[in-house]
């Protein structure tokens, strides 16, 4: 999987989900199974979706 960028800029797979903060969904993931990705120092770390209603 591949995303383009601006300026015809190409960042591709993991890196880009974490980038952009496109929500993605799994097999065996930890509940809810819907999550985003966040860049840390050493890789990526999966952050869970809240369904709790923001009020």
């Amino acid at each position: 999987m591949t995303f383009l960028k601006n300026e015809g800029e190409v960042v591709s797979g993991i890196t880009g989900l974490a980038a952009d903060k496109v929500p993605f969904t799994g097999y065996h993931m930890p509940c809810p199974a819907i999550g985003y990705l966040e860049t840390g120092d050493t890789g990526f770390r999966y952050v869970a979706a809240s369904y709790q209603m923001n009020l």
